[in-house]
This record gives C-alpha cells, sequence and structure tokens, in this order.
C-alpha cells in the first residue's frame, strides 16, 4: 500500500483518503480500500482480535482446560457465517463488496483451520485414522472444490453461500493428506511447500502483474497461442514478484517481530 502510495505521489496523483484509511484501519472489506484483493487482510485482522479476545474469556472461566469450548464456538461461528450468507443473497443483487468481502460472512473457513489445527493438537487418533485414506479425501476435496469451476460466481448464489463452505472443508481435505504424507522429502513437494511459504505475497502481487500483462499484450498483435504466452507470463510474473517482496519485505519484518516478541513457538527461520 505504501509503495501504491508513493507512485500516487510521485505522479502528483489525488490520493483518496477514505481509501487510505480504510487500508490504515482494516476494513477495507467494508469500504473500497487502494487494492481489491487486500479486504483478506481485513477479514484475517477481525477474525485475530475475535479469537483473541474469546480464547481470553475462555481461559478465564476454564483454567484447567480453557479449549473445551472451542469446537462448540467455532461450529456455531460456521453455521452463523452460512445463515448470513444465504440470508444476504436473497436481499442483494450480487456484489463482491455485498457477498464475498465482509467479515461476518467468511470468518468461518478461518475457524475451520482453526478447528483443524485444535484436532490435530488434542484429537490426533482420529485425524491420523482419517488421513490413511488419501485416495477417498484427494476425491471428496476436488468434489467439494469444483463448484466454482463449474458455476458463474456472479448467478451461482450456491456457490456464494454453500459454495463457500464446501470450499474450505475441501481444502481441508488436501492439508491432511498433505500433512500426513511421507514424500515430503520430494524435489515437488519441497517446491510447492516453498511457494506456500511465500502465498500471502504472491497472491497480494498478482493482480498487478495481471494489469501490468494486459497492458502489454494488448498492445501486440493477437495469435492463437496469445492466451498461451499470457498465462505463462501472468503466472510465473505473479510467483517471481510475489517471492521477491516475500524475501524483501515480509520475511525480514517476521523475522525482527520475533527477536523482538520471543514466542512459545520455534521463530519462523
Amino acid at each position: 500500500m505504501v509503495f501504491i502510495i508513493g507512485i500516487r505521489i510521485i505522479r502528483h496523483q489525488n490520493l483518496e483518503w477514505e481509501r487510505i484509511w480504510a487500508e490504515l484501519l482494516f476494513f477495507q472489506n467494508y469500504w473500497p480500500g487502494m487494492w481489491r484483493q487486500t479486504w483478506t487482510l481485513a477479514v484475517e485482522e477481525h477474525f485475530y482480535l475475535l479469537s483473541a479476545a474469546g480464547i481470553a474469556l475462555m481461559t478465564r472461566l476454564y483454567r484447567d482446560r480453557p479449549f473445551r469450548l472451542l469446537p462448540g464456538v467455532l461450529a456455531i461461528v460456521a453455521v452463523a457465517c452460512l445463515y448470513l450468507r444465504i440470508s444476504n443473497s436473497h436481499q442483494h443483487a450480487f456484489d463482491h463488496m455485498t457477498h464475498t468481502f465482509p467479515t461476518h460472512l467468511r470468518m468461518d473457513s478461518l475457524g475451520f483451520g482453526v478447528l483443524l489445527a485444535y484436532l490435530c493438537q488434542y484429537r490426533l487418533r482420529v485425524v491420523e485414522r482419517i488421513a490413511r485414506h488419501k485416495i477417498l479425501l484427494v476425491g471428496i476435496g476436488i468434489m467439494l472444490l469444483s463448484p466454482p469451476f463449474l458455476n458463474d460466481l456472479e448467478s451461482s448464489p450456491f456457490t456464494y453461500t454453500w459454495g463457500y463452505t464446501l470450499a474450505y472443508i475441501g481444502s481441508a481435505c488436501f492439508v491432511l493428506v498433505a500433512a500426513n504424507s511421507r514424500n515430503s522429502a520430494r524435489t515437488t513437494v519441497k517446491a510447492m511447500a516453498y511457494i506456500g511459504s511465500h502465498s500471502y505475497s504472491i497472491y497480494l502481487w498478482h493482480m498487478v502483474v495481471e494489469i501490468a500483462a494486459l497492458n502489454l499484450f494488448n498492445q501486440l498483435p493477437k495469435t492463437s497461442f496469445w492466451w498461451v504466452v499470457y498465462l505463462a507470463v501472468y503466472i510465473l510474473g505473479s510467483l517471481a514478484l510475489g517471492i521477491f517482496c516475500s524475501n524483501c519485505i515480509e520475511l525480514p519484518i517476521i523475522r525482527l517481530r520475533d527477536r523482538m516478541f520471543p514466542s512459545r513457538s520455534r521463530a519462523m527461520s
């Protein structure tokens, strides 16, 4: 965001302070911010703050077993978000700011990730028994993740209501398979893990690459392989720029944080 503000100052463009404040205060998923894709940051920040408050409350109520209520609370969050999505889908014509971005419609996916971590910590045997059925999990994961690829988001209320729920359950199937894979030493797995460790930065910058690539290719003669070359430039450019920015900005800041505020868990290397 600072980078974009700097570019606009250099170009003497007017700064839209409402959008800047939306980014700085993390409500860009309710009010348009500088970048369209940073709405996910707002959802994460809201979820982290609510999670911290909830865990603090549970610790006060149950000092011996502070996480005993966690599965039930997360189940309520999942049902509530799904209900709100369905209710919202009947009241408004589709719009990303209304049906996709708001925290109260999307934080169930983060909650499900926390539930998965809870089960791995406190119900490991159950998780291991489920994870043994890798082929079945992959099949279920593909099936649950298929709606967005089969239906147009804007015209399919199922996709942006039940589809969001199916998406995080399907993703969890792949996480279970990957986490319990015995082939973690393979080059392909290491490459995927490396990209995964830089995934948010890649996601954050991919639209910059997309816009730049479109502007470039729109000026070139169209050929039958135009889209193939564009796709290659888009994917490779997103990976390269995302990994570069991650190594220059994100990871150094995380290491600095770990030195200044040591955690009980192992700091990122």
